[in-house]
C-alpha cells in the first residue's frame, strides 16, 4: 500500500515488467499537495501471479493486490533404477 492524498489515480503509473513491479508517477499540477515525482521497483517472487494483480485506489491509498499461484511445481526426487 501507498499512501497518496490528493494524488489522481491518473497521475500514478503501475506496471509489471517480467518479474518487476513499477509504481510511478511524476510531478502534477493543479492539485492541493504538490509531490514530487516518485517511482519505485520491486522483485516479485516467483510464485506471484503476474497475470492477476490488482491496483486500487481509494481515499487516498494505492493497494495493490498480488495473489499466489494456484500451484507451483515443486522439486521432486526421481529413483535411478
Amino acid at each position: 500500500s501507498l499512501v497518496v492524498p490528493g494524488l489522481p489515480k491518473e497521475a500514478i503509473n503501475v506496471e509489471v515488467k517480467g518479474r518487476t513491479l513499477r509504481v510511478a508517477h511524476q510531478a502534477t499540477e493543479g492539485i492541493r499537495i504538490p509531490y514530487t515525482p516518485f517511482e519505485g521497483a520491486w522483485t516479485l517472487p516467483n510464485d506471484a501471479d503476474l497475470e492477476s494483480i490488482e491496483a486500487k485506489h481509494e481515499h487516498g491509498i494505492l493497494v495493490i493486490k498480488i495473489p499466489k499461484l494456484a500451484s507451483i511445481t515443486k522439486a521432486r526426487s526421481i529413483a535411478i533404477s
